[in-house]
């Protein structure tokens, strides 16, 4: 594409949920938003824990959140021997944020402390 106020190349822009073109000669362009398909999905997506996970405070903190229970419940999850679902994407009156998207926030907590986790059925979106 080419830049209508000077005639250079124009550079393709790229964000998490926007996109658009920009001339790198003057900066004349232009941004629309992306939200892309992941706001789109309804799907009931499930979280869950994979055996072998560490109960350090700040993983055992976090599980709590998650799963909303308390901090001893939470040490069991991370202590079991067996996946455990710890959260379940349904809709929910008090969040506008589209299920998929919860999820994916979830998830990348969740790899941040490398707690070890699986999301049923497979997840279609970047962690």
């Amino acid at each position: 594409m080419i830049c209508e106020k000077c005639g250079a190349d124009m550079k393709e822009i790229q964000g998490a949920f926007s996109e658009g073109m920009e001339c790198p000669n003057c900066g004349w362009g232009w941004v629309t938003t992306n939200i892309g398909s992941i706001a789109d999905d309804n799907t009931d997506y499930e979280i869950w824990l994979q055996p072998g996970n560490t109960g350090n405070t700040s993983n055992i903190k976090l599980v709590a959140d998650i799963a909303n229970v308390n901090f001893v419940q939470a040490k069991q999850l991370l202590d079991s021997n067996c996946a455990t679902m710890i959260y379940k994407a349904v809709s929910e009156s008090a969040t506008t944020m589209p299920k998929a998207q919860r999820v994916q926030i979830i998830a990348k907590r969740l790899k941040e402390t490398e707690i070890s986790f699986s999301i049923s059925p497979d997840f279609p979106y970047d962690v």
